[in-house]
This record gives C-alpha cells, structure tokens and sequence, in this order.
C-alpha cells in the first residue's frame, strides 16, 4: 500500500488510475429500473445518481416502496450499510421510515444542509431551541425529538429520539454530523475525520449486532463512499493483521457493485489511501512499523538495482565506442574543367559588367528633418527641372531595356557607339542630379532658418526659468531625497504589514496542528482506556467464574461428607 501510493504519487497517476477504475466498474453496473420508473424520478435529488435494483433499499410499508439508497454488504467483514442521498422535504419521510424499518441505531451525514449557496439537503432533523429550531419534527406516522448534542469545531454527535405513532415505540438514534467536508472535496487533514470515525466506532452503531447505518451525504456516493472504504479496509486489517496483502482498488470496485460512482474524484481516492494509512499507524502501530521497514527496504533494493544498471550501461557504452570502426576518409569534391567552367560564364560576367556600368536613379530620398524617420518626399512633382530629369530616367531605362535584349539575342554593339550611348547616359543623370541637389539646399536651408530660430526661443525660456527659480537643480534634488525617503517608509511599512500577518498565519496554523494532535492523542488514551477495560472485565469474569466453580464444589463436598 505505502509503494502503490508513492508510486502513483511520483507518476501522478491518480487521474489515470480513477478512469480505468470508473471503466472497469461500469462493465458490471447492474439495472435501473425502478429508479427509471415515471412516478421514481421526482424522489431523486440528482438525475445521474440512481441506486441498482439488486441491492436498492424496499420500504415495506408502501406504496410507494421506492427510496434513493442501497444496503452494501461485505460480508467477509461483518460490515452492513445502507448509502442513500440527503433527503429532500418530500422523500423526509420516506427516510424516517427506511431508519425505523431497518432497525438502524445512528445516521451519519458527512455534508452540510447548505454548500456553496445551494441547498444540498433537508433539515430532516430538529436542532432545538438553543439553536433557534424546535425541539421536535413530524413526518406522518413518526416523531423525532432533539435531546442533546455534543461536538467540536469538526464534527457534532446529537441524541435524537424516533417515535412511532402507530405502535407507540421509541428508540434512541445517533446523529453523527461532520461538517468539514467540502463537495467534491477532501478533509483539511485525516487526523480529524479519523476522529470521526472513531467516534462513530466507540457507539458500536457499526457491530452488526445491529440494523445497518444509514451514511449519506449530497448525493450518497462520494463522501459516503470514502468513509464506507476506509471503515471497512481498516477492519480488514485489523482481522488479518497484514496490510499488503489488501489492494484498496479491489474493493472499490467490490463496493460500486452495490452503488453507482463510489467515490466521485481522484483527491477522494486519494485521500482514502492516506486516512488508511493513518488510521493503522494510530490502532495498529506494529503493522505499520512492519509495512514501512518493508517499503525502506524494497527502496533501498530497488535503488542498488538502478545503480548496478546504470554502470553497465555506461560500461557497455565506453567498450562501443573503443571497439568502434575508423571513420572512413572524406570524399573528395567534384571539380568542373576549367575550359567548361569559363565557356559557362561568359555571357554571364558581360552582363554583370554591363549591369555594374548601368547608372542608378533614385525617385525617393529622406529629408534632414525627418532623421531616419518614415516621412518620405516624392520629387516627381516639384519642378519643371525634375519633369525634364523624369523623362531623361524613362530614357535611361528603354535604353538598358534594348541592350539586355540585344545581349540576349546574342548580337554585339560595336565598341563606338557604345561609348556614345554612356556619354549621353551620364550627361542625363548629372542632370537629374543637379536638379536634385538644388531642392534639397533650398529646402534644408528653410528646414535649418527654422531650428535655429526654435534653439534661441528655447533658450531664453530657460534661462528665464533659471532666473526665477535660483538654485532651481539643488530644490530638485532635494525634492528627489524626500520622494525616496518617503518611498523608504512606505515599503518599510508594508513590509511589518506582511511580516505580521505571515506571523498570524503560522500562528494560527500553529495552534491548528496543536488541536489535531490532542485530538489524536485524546484518541489514543481513550483506544488504550478501552482496550484496559476491556481487559479488567475479562479477567474479572474469570476470577468470578473460579470462585463460583470453587464454591460449588465445596458445597458439594460437603454435602457428600455429611452423609
């Protein structure tokens, strides 16, 4: 047990291992078919959550006879109970009935009336007037009278009184309320719902000496399920006195064959593992002393074996890689012949060369204002100058257009009027350049007249301001020196401000783990006290036992030597 639970914890396995569960009990889910009835579905709380026919509660004095619970039975151990919903105001009744019936001495609830702002049963049971209730609540041909209560933050253990109108009888009924149980949720600790169950124990409302206990919570399943699987593990290893040769899925599995979806989440499921291992360190010490030298010594084995492999298989690895072949030598790279390569590139490196001597005409520039920035100025529409520059652009271009065709059907142009047609490229371009040039110093000359006139205003509004303020850089920095004082004391003020309430929490959680474990050794004293009394009536019956045998056999001898 303590290796499957740190094996799934490692692996986070829980949600694996709570989906295979939940297939392989619905392979065996029984039949619904009363729960399914027309005149049944208005006595469930929940549309999903319905009891199998084959172990369903059958109230005897009906119609109807139908109620939302199912007695579970493991028999091996003695244990009967009976896992219903929380009742509703108009199925109260029917529950009364099911505890009269079934002869039932305690009721355990694991759930609170309200949860989450959402009723999640009814007050089927009167709380008397200290608590602003009545004393006493009717439902039909029964009475239940609230006598008294006891009970601790965690939990409340009440003494109610069931009559029957139609007979006349009473009966005593224990009301064993744990009210620290969230929805879908676990305990804070196991120590405190540990305590529970031994309470609910030291009644002996479990023996079955008595009708079955009625458990339930919201819907009868999840929290009902946990406490059922723990009660019942725990007894089973109190009579075989061995807890590794209990698999805790098993008898999951064995229980959802009496009820629908028996513990609802992977925390429950979890959390039933822990309350078991809990509750045999606390009853039985030496098992669990015994179990957890087991589980340290398989670690320790399984740790030599991990390490063992580990250094054969770097061994193996270092042979590999002595015993390994030689890399072969590279291969050698393909080379073109030479006459091959040069024939290919020829017509190639002409246009390059014609290319590199093509003149580059730019239509876009950045202004000095811009500074990099993305305002672009379009020169196409500013003079008649750069219409004229333009058209020599679109000149320039139908001529490289004509020699990349020429070079591509393979003519030549003779040497002569190739050097013609660069010279009038070139007088062309130093056109368009100069055209250019000259909107770009008239407009950086307008462009420079401005900042210069925006520095100077700029200027002697500082020294304006400087006049007036006087020592105006030394206010500053003494202003800054204050500002970070002031900073200073603020985050030293919020620091106390944590540093006190971290201190009130582990304060709190201090006194928290304090209770628990007075709880849990109040426990222990209150095992021990029983256990000693129940050793002192043992041997009191046989002290008894020989001085009535003593007696009787002198009283004989007497009256056989008397004659």
């Amino acid at each position: 047990m303590l290796a499957e639970l740190q094996e799934l914890d490692e692996s986070k396995g829980w949600q694996r291992l709570f989906q295979r569960l939940n297939w392989e009990a619905s392979q065996k889910a029984g039949s619904l078919t009363a729960a399914r009835l027309p005149e049944n579905r208005q006595l469930n709380r929940y549309r999903d959550v319905l009891p199998y026919d084959h172990s369903r509660v059958i109230l005897k004095d009906g119609p109807p006879d139908y109620i939302n619970a199912n007695l579970v039975e493991i028999s091996r151990l003695n244990r009967r109970y009976i896992l219903t919903q929380g009742p509703l105001s108009h199925t109260a009744k029917h529950f009364w009935q099911m505890i009269w019936e079934q002869n039932t001495t305690a009721i355990i609830m694991l759930n609170r009336v309200v949860e989450k702002n959402q009723v999640k049963c009814f007050q089927y049971w009167p709380c008397g007037q200290a608590a602003g209730h009545s004393d006493m609540l009717e439902f039909e041909d029964f009475k239940v009278y609230y006598l008294k209560e006891v009970g601790n933050e965690y939990f409340t253990i009440r003494t109610l009184e069931l009559e029957n109108f139609v007979t006349g009888e009473k009966r005593c009924i224990y009301h064993f309320h744990y009210q620290t149980w969230p929805d879908f949720g676990v305990p804070t600790s196991p120590a405190t719902f540990l305590a529970f169950l031994f309470e609910v124990r030291q009644k002996g409302v479990l023996s079955p000496d008595v009708g079955p206990s009625v458990i339930h919570c919201s819907a009868g399943i999840g929290r009902s399920g946990t406490f059922v699987m723990v009660d019942s593990i725990l007894r089973e290893i109190e009579s075989t006195g061995d807890m590794e040769q209990i698999s805790i899925t098993d008898v999951l599995l064995e229980i959802r064959q009496y009820r629908v979806g028996l513990i609802q989440t992977p925390d429950q499921l979890r959390f039933t593992y822990l309350a078991i291992l809990e509750g045999v360190k606390v009853l039985m010490p030496d098992i669990y002393q015994k179990a957890t030298e087991n589980h340290w010594k398989a670690n320790e084995e399984r740790e030599n074996e991990k390490e063992n492999l580990g250094e054969v298989t770097t061994g193996d690895a270092k042979s590999e890689e002595d015993s390994g072949d030689e890399t072969p030598p590279p291969v050698p790279e393909r080379r073109r012949p030479e006459d091959a390569a040069s024939t290919a590139d020829e017509p190639r490196a002409k246009i390059i060369r014609l290319s590199e001597d093509e003149p580059k005409a730019d239509n876009v520039v950045f202004t000095e204002s811009s500074e990099g920035s993305d305002e672009i100025i379009d020169l196409s529409s500013h003079s008649d100058s750069e219409q004229s520059g333009h058209s020599a652009e679109e000149e320039i271009e139908s001529s490289q257009v004509s020699t990349k065709e020429d070079i591509k059907k393979g003519n030549e142009i003779p040497s002569g009027q190739t050097e013609s047609l660069q010279a009038e490229e070139e007088d062309k371009v130093a056109v368009h350049q100069v055209n250019n040039d000259s909107s770009e110093m008239e407009k950086t000359s307008e462009q420079g007249k401005g900042e210069l006139m925006k520095s100077k205003a700029e200027t002697q509004e500082t020294s304006e301001v400087i006049q007036e303020t006087g020592t105006g850089p030394q206010e500053t920095s003494e202003a800054i020196k204050v500002e970070g004082e002031s900073e200073f004391i603020r985050t030293a003020n919020e620091t106390t401000k944590t540093e006190s309430a971290t201190e009130i929490r582990r304060r709190k959680r201090a006194e928290r783990n304090e209770r628990i474990t007075n709880l849990v050794d109040n426990i222990k004293k209150k095992v021990q006290r029983e256990e000693d009394a129940k050793a002192w009536k043992s041997r009191l019956k046989k002290a008894v036992f020989v001085a009535a045998v003593c007696s009787i056999a002198y009283v004989t001898f007497r009256y056989l030597t008397s004659g």
